[in-house]
């Protein structure tokens, strides 16, 4: 049976969650998930509409210029990299040792993108927070027929 978009999507939602979960300590909080931007007319409008919508319980939001928003086009494998970096390579990453399992996950990963998504471009979405946004952080920018979409990899304490 072939999976429908949607139900990929929940999926992928659900394997970012676990995965997040497994990376949990008590001074490490993982938030891995993707978000469909607000509609836009390009990339960068959908970026600097989202961002400037982010506020905290002590700073109020702030403009899109002050976030310093730069991307730079980015390729699957590139992606590959940063999920492996932040799922196995952070201080609380399960013990996943065995590179076949690891790269099966990357795998899943990536197809589940694909089914959910469709053909995507990717972007590595670079700032300068002018607010607290996580102690670190990799975000990327999935543009497709669907929308433009936020992969967002970060750790807070």
């Amino acid at each position: 049976m072939d999976e429908t978009p949607k139900r990929a999507l929940a999926r992928l939602q659900g394997m970012l969650e676990l995965m997040a979960l497994l990376s949990s300590g008590p001074d490490c909080q993982p938030t891995y998930e993707l978000t469909l931007l607000p509609p836009a007319a390009n990339l960068a409008e959908a970026l600097e509409q989202y961002f400037s919508s982010l506020s905290t319980s002590l700073s109020p939001k702030q403009p899109a210029s002050a976030w310093n928003i730069r991307t730079e086009p980015c390729t699957p494998s590139q992606l590959r990299e940063s999920w492996a970096k932040w799922f196995w390579q952070e201080y609380h990453s399960p013990p996943i040792t065995d590179a076949h399992k690891r790269e099966f996950i990357l795998d899943r990963l990536w197809e589940t993108i694909e089914v959910a998504l469709g053909d995507v471009a990717l972007h590595q979405v670079l700032t300068d927070p002018p607010i607290f946004y996580e102690c670190h952080w990799e975000d990327f920018a999935l543009v497709s027929s669907s929308g433009v979409w936020l992969l967002h990899l970060g750790s807070s304490d």
